[in-house]
């Protein structure tokens, strides 16, 4: 009799493991809101566009004049710059000349942060560089015929970017003053100057 009890038990719990391990799995897979690419977690793009100009609206609307939304903004943008190259380098050889620092950036980094890598990099090999993006993610969902917002807002729009793009090559060492200009929607220029 207790051989006999004692394979039912074995049995009874070879069923609840496996159906136990069934389970498991079934709620990890739903619980995985973040789609898992390669090791690095990816967030829905159209979730990064709403919270992007969620963050110039409240920036613009908490403040007093759009001088100290600019300032929140490259802040938030700087803080931002920082962790997503830390998180993008952390596997990759240091790199050191500002060149190849560049490159890095107009290649990976961009593509990382705004989905697609640079369209143009030009330079004078004096510390300036010309980085274009034809079709910059920040400024896609605006209207160009929009009349509603002024240039100084755009401009808002563009200075999250700045901030990332100046909080990146900080912590790969190089220090630069970021400058967007908006030549038309969703057209935008960023000059790089390297201190």
């Amino acid at each position: 009799v207790s051989t006999q009890s004692t394979g039912n038990t074995n049995l009874f719990y070879y069923h609840f493991k496996k159906k136990t391990k069934k389970l498991k799995k079934k709620k990890k897979k739903q619980k995985m809101s973040l789609k898992k690419t390669s090791g690095v977690r990816e967030v829905n793009c159209v979730t990064l566009d709403f919270l992007h100009n969620e963050i110039i609206d409240y920036c613009i609307r908490s403040s007093e004049n759009l001088t100290i939304a600019a300032s929140k903004i490259d802040r938030i943008g700087f803080r931002i710059g920082q962790r997503l190259i830390e998180r993008l380098s952390k596997d990759k050889p240091r790199v050191s000349e500002t060149l190849d620092v560049i490159k890095f950036i107009c290649k990976d980094f961009w593509k990382d942060a705004f989905q697609k890598p640079i369209d143009n990099l030009r330079t004078n090999h004096k510390g300036i560089f010309v980085l274009t993006d034809n079709k910059h993610r920040c400024l896609t969902n605006i209207s160009s015929s929009s009349s509603s917002i002024a240039s100084e807002q755009l401009q808002c729009y563009a200075l999250l970017s700045c901030g990332i793009v100046r909080g990146a090559l900080e912590n790969l060492g190089i220090e630069a003053t970021v400058v967007a200009e908006v030549q038309q929607i969703p057209i935008c220029v960023f000059t790089l100057k390297c201190k």
